[in-house]
């Protein structure tokens, strides 16, 4: 195996920097687990303009850049910004997701995620939650309140978002043992019990960005530090987070 991967990096520099790469992330994202299962690895596209913070650059072929990315424990963002005639790309590569704009789809980006929960209400957060560490959730909404909550010790609620049916609006708030102020803004109600909703949150150093598909219903500012809460949850008899991601 050793005399194969050194043939391939004198003979085929660039299948081998694609296939080590692979092998590396694979082994990054397993240690310390019982098992590893393919689910958990999974680069997820988007068409937007995203931001990101402790960028850096490097110049290879375009079909590379995510599996160099996946390759580095810090890496959560890549995309690639222009590519000559020969093929060779300027890739952008982030450790943070601080923002992003589906209003603006002139760039296409990938984000390194890992699946940590799957059929349940409740996600633990061992780490707490990560400033530039976006979360890419899908959830289901079979209950006519469905509250999605960011949780601290407690019972305290650094995040609450609450889709009602009733009264065909998205509210936010917090709890931190008293409620907070009301954010009532919703820019429309298009939800339909049974749907199936994916939830991209970016968590930057002043607030979370919510987008449900892709269409923006909060910022909220931090109420309480990101590195409080401990779990999220889905409450709602009947409601489940189908996959958390982050």
């Amino acid at each position: 195996m050793l005399l194969a991967f050194q043939y391939l990096q004198q003979t085929q520099p660039t299948l081998y920097t694609l296939l080590f790469g692979f092998i590396c992330s694979v082994t990054w994202l397993c240690l310390g687990s019982t098992g590893c299962s393919i689910d958990k690895i999974k680069y997820a596209s988007f068409k937007a303009s995203p931001t990101g913070a402790a960028c850096s650059t490097t110049t290879g072929e375009a079909a590379a850049c995510s599996t160099l990315c996946r390759a580095s424990s810090l890496c959560k963002l890549v995309y690639v910004t222009t590519c000559d005639a020969n093929g060779q790309c300027t890739c952008a590569f982030c450790n943070q997701l601080t923002g992003v704009d589906f209003s603006q789809a002139n760039t296409e980006f990938s984000l390194n995620t890992q699946l940590i929960g799957s059929n349940t209400q409740v996600v633990p957060l061992p780490n707490a939650l990560v400033i530039g560490q976006p979360l890419l959730v899908v959830m289901t909404l079979e209950d006519t309140t469905v509250n999605l909550k960011f949780m601290m010790s407690g019972g305290k609620i650094a995040f609450l978002t609450e889709i009602r049916f009733n009264e065909r609006s998205v509210v936010s708030n917090s709890f931190i043992g008293y409620w907070g102020r009301e954010d009532r803004f919703t820019p429309h109600f298009n939800f339909q019990l049974g749907q199936r909703v994916s939830v991209f949150c970016v968590v930057s150093s002043e607030r979370y960005d919510l987008y449900f598909d892709e269409v923006l219903f909060k910022h909220f500012p931090h109420r309480v530090a990101p590195n409080q809460v401990t779990h999220v949850s889905l409450n709602g008899p009947k409601s489940k987070i189908e996959t958390f991601r982050r």
